[in-house]
């Protein structure tokens, strides 16, 4: 049996939905949030990146861990980020030292650790696909993106911010040394 651990992005401005909590919303009696998690059960670790909202965010073995992914709001931003890189090979090597940097900074951070771990087997499982592979994914991905989505979509934001992305990247990996 395949192990697994589930990554689950709960935030944004919600702006088109007039800045409700999307998390919070109603979805056959109870949150979306919950019924998103409740989804990963299989999952050995379920991390919950978005606002501190009284939900745990880390869940390991059906047992809350702790907080947002981490209560500093640039470590927390920056790892997302990192999370959103992870299908582009160029950043393969930076990722592991940014999150080296976070670790080291920040020591005893339980939900941070448990982040990074998570991301670092998305890396791991990225690079036995290979390279080559990935980046064909990418840039398959982009391309039907590009086509067949609206101007405001937020997938486009992402493809479009992807070079200011890879520089933040970049930077805090130079900083991890």
């Amino acid at each position: 049996m395949t192990t697994f651990d589930a990554v689950v992005l709960a935030g944004g401005s919600a702006r088109r939905l007039g800045g409700r909590d999307k998390p919070a919303l109603d979805v056959g009696g109870r949150s979306m949030l919950d019924a998103v998690v409740t989804a990963c059960a299989a999952a050995d670790r379920t991390v919950v990146v978005g606002p501190a909202s009284g939900n745990p965010s880390i869940i390991v073995g059906g047992v809350p861990q702790g907080g947002v992914v981490s209560y500093c709001a640039q470590a927390q931003e920056t790892l997302v980020i990192a999370n959103r890189l992870v299908d582009d090979p160029t950043q393969w090597d930076a990722i592991p030292k940014v999150c080296e940097h976070f670790i080291t900074r920040m020591p005893g951070d339980k939900s941070l650790v448990s982040y990074c771990e998570v991301v670092m087997q998305s890396v791991g499982f990225k690079k036995k696909e290979g390279a080559a592979a990935v980046a064909k994914e990418l840039a398959d991905d982009d391309a039907f993106v590009l086509k067949n989505t609206a101007p405001f979509d937020w997938r486009r934001a992402l493809i479009e911010n992807r070079p200011a992305m890879r520089e933040l990247i970049q930077l805090y990996a130079r900083k991890g040394r």
